[in-house]
């Protein structure tokens, strides 16, 4: 019985620990992709590129866990009932942080599902190239200035 709440008290401490997969990746590789995007051409070329730094990531850590928080703890909405988001740390992030037209640094976050392994998690235009994945691809924003997130949107539904 002891050997198995040892095993047990592992698994526990080795998932608590587990790190988070990050990848940053410049603003001007979206605008590559949005380039011929009349709709979103004129919103990404007013962007300005921005580069993180440890307290950036930090917080980006954490105001990660409070999304995932948030969206899970309200799946009902507007008459359909959404999927429950895999623990944050079951993702990898591909984070695009840029300073918008205010001055506010953001990230743009595009994450997919990778059962908690850091594998390389491709370009961005693959990612916006697929248009299902459910909960396995899900993308949302960070306002570090202001500290606050958007909603998480999963890219559909599987």
């Amino acid at each position: 019985m002891k050997k198995i709440a040892f095993i047990l008290f592992l698994l526990l401490f080795c998932n608590c620990n587990r790190k988070v997969c990050f990848e940053e990746r410049s603003i001007n590789e979206l605008k590559n992709i949005f380039s011929t995007d009349t709709l979103n051409y004129e919103y990404y070329n007013s962007l300005e590129e921005y580069k993180l730094t440890k307290e950036d990531i930090d917080l980006i850590d954490e105001l990660i866990k409070k999304a995932f928080i948030e969206f899970n703890s309200n799946l009902n909405r507007g008459g359909y009932r959404l999927k429950k988001l895999p623990n944050f740390k079951e993702y990898g992030y591909i984070l695009s942080p840029y300073l918008d037209k205010i001055g506010n640094k953001r990230v743009l976050i595009n994450a997919s599902w990778t059962d908690g392994e850091c594998p390389e998690l491709g370009s961005l235009e693959e990612w916006y190239g697929v248009m299902d994945g459910g909960n396995s691809l899900i993308r949302f924003n960070i306002n570090l200035s202001t500290k606050k997130t958007s909603y998480i949107l999963p890219n559909g539904e599987a």
